[in-house]
């Protein structure tokens, strides 16, 4: 039982830190440059690139949270649910998966389970 409350915790703790930064990181840019994010009312293709980067590094600072707070012994799922909680809620957040558009929202979720696996590994390789 204590397993899933810090497999709970940790999931959340990664989801909420990679989306703050992500949220944190994406008002930022668009107050720096509106013209870079939005040309005729449609989000630019260069940043969307640019946010799609921004999230790469996001997912891999949260998934390194997670990995920081949870300490088990199946890391693996820790891994597992947090991509598929990220990933989820990509794919159901249907306004922003139209104005990213299909190669891009593909992109982006390619770019999610590498930034988990990242975040992950960097914490295993910092505690060896």
């Amino acid at each position: 039982m204590m397993g899933y409350a810090i497999l709970g915790v940790s999931v959340l703790t990664g989801y909420c830190v990679t989306v703050l930064c992500a949220l944190l990181a994406t008002m930022s840019l668009g107050s720096l440059s509106s013209r870079f994010v939005i040309a005729n009312h449609r989000v630019r293709g260069g940043y969307k690139l640019a946010h799609e980067m921004l999230w790469l590094l996001c997912v891999t600072l949260g998934a390194y949270t997670a990995a920081r707070v949870g300490v088990g012994d199946m890391p693996w799922r820790q891994e597992l649910v947090l991509t598929l909680l990220l990933v989820g809620v990509l794919w159901r957040n249907t306004w922003e998966a139209r104005q990213r558009g299909t190669a891009h929202q593909i992109l982006i979720t390619l770019l999610t389970v590498a930034g988990v696996i990242a975040g992950f590994s960097l914490r295993n390789r910092l505690a060896a």
